[in-house]
């Protein structure tokens, strides 16, 4: 029987993030899209 696993789907189509942030909070957003970066490079996520 073939072993599934969660993890090795991948969905359809990337998610869509939206990111609002206040200009007082520009470095706290840069440094999310930083570790969003992973995600984005897989297609997992889109910014």
């Amino acid at each position: 029987m073939p072993s599934t696993s969660p993890t090795s789907t991948q969905p359809e189509r990337p998610f869509e993030l939206f990111v609002s942030y206040s200009h007082a909070n520009e470095a706290v957003k840069d440094r999310l899209l930083i570790h969003l970066a992973p995600l984005k490079r897989t297609g997992l996520v889109r910014t």
